[in-house]
């Protein structure tokens, strides 16, 4: 289990995952058994997003993210995904994560990066998160619950700052 005090290095690493970096990452996954194999691993390698360092610069969480049509929303988001090693889970680390991944792409947009890609949404696959985290807009990310996926999942969302939803009428 991790000491809570323990001190983590963010990395933004958005399409700049170099060999090594990307075996690094390959082999964190296949240890853990985050992804089902070493292809699935290297064909989400151009998503990464940011990865963390504990103290002793072991690699401990990766995110990445993917640009999807989100069917419920009518709109193209960013699909954030993280995998924190089992050992950090107490650490509050995928909470840090969705925040700082959103903030670099929130810049981005702001900056006129893909003004299509309107957002971040966050599928939450993991149950205790979903039974214990039910707030309406969760406060250390301001995602606000917007339904639920076809498992029954929590759906979150957070726009991008100025945004604007393309009208259907």
């Amino acid at each position: 289990m991790s000491d809570s005090s323990q001190q983590y290095d963010t990395t933004f690493v958005w399409q700049a995952v170099d060999e090594k970096l990307g075996e690094e990452i390959i082999d964190f996954w296949q240890r853990h058994r985050a992804l089902p194999s070493v292809e699935a691993s290297k064909k989400r390698l151009p998503e990464v997003a940011m990865i963390v360092r504990d103290s002793e610069n072991v690699l401990v969480a990766v995110s990445s993210v993917q640009s999807r049509n989100i069917e419920q929303l009518g709109h193209a988001c960013y699909s954030f995904r993280c995998f924190v090693d089992p050992e950090h889970r107490r650490s509050l680390l995928a909470a840090r994560l969705i925040r700082e991944v959103f903030e670099h792409f929130d810049a981005r947009f702001r900056e006129g990066a893909e003004p299509n890609v309107i957002g971040m949404v966050a599928e939450v696959e993991n149950p205790a998160l979903n039974r214990e985290h039910n707030q309406a807009v969760w406060p250390h990310s301001g995602f606000v619950f917007v339904g639920y996926d076809r498992a029954g999942r929590h759906v979150r969302v957070r726009y991008f700052t100025g945004a604007r939803i393309k009208s259907r009428i």
